[in-house]
């Protein structure tokens, strides 16, 4: 009986260990995603409040917003989308997410 308590507690023992490393190996993946989703996020940009209208071209109204609101010329910009999906009751028109080539020199 004595025998089989000690290789239980054994084994238990073990368990924990290997729990207790598994657990460090799955905070260590945590930081990491969440560091890659940063990473992947720095060329993005978000414009808010800019009306939707049919058949829009994002890219040359958000051009021109950037040149003749803010005056920022020759923007990297690869593609941009609304986000979600259209509602013609929204208060608000959607907001667009912008992707750059490289990091936008905005500010």
């Amino acid at each position: 009986m004595m025998v089989h308590i000690e290789k239980l507690e054994t084994k238990i023992n073990t368990l924990e260990k290997q729990m207790s490393n598994i657990q460090g190996e799955n905070e260590k993946l945590h930081l990491k995603v969440d560091n890659l989703e940063q990473f992947s996020k720095r060329n993005q940009l978000r414009v808010f409040g800019v009306p939707e209208s049919n058949n829009e071209n994002l890219k040359e109204i958000l051009q021109g917003i950037f040149e003749n609101k803010m005056e920022v010329y020759g923007s990297q910009l690869e593609y941009c989308y609304r986000l979600g999906p259209y509602n013609k009751e929204a208060k608000y028109p959607r907001p667009i997410l912008n992707i750059y080539g490289a990091q936008p020199n905005f500010f």
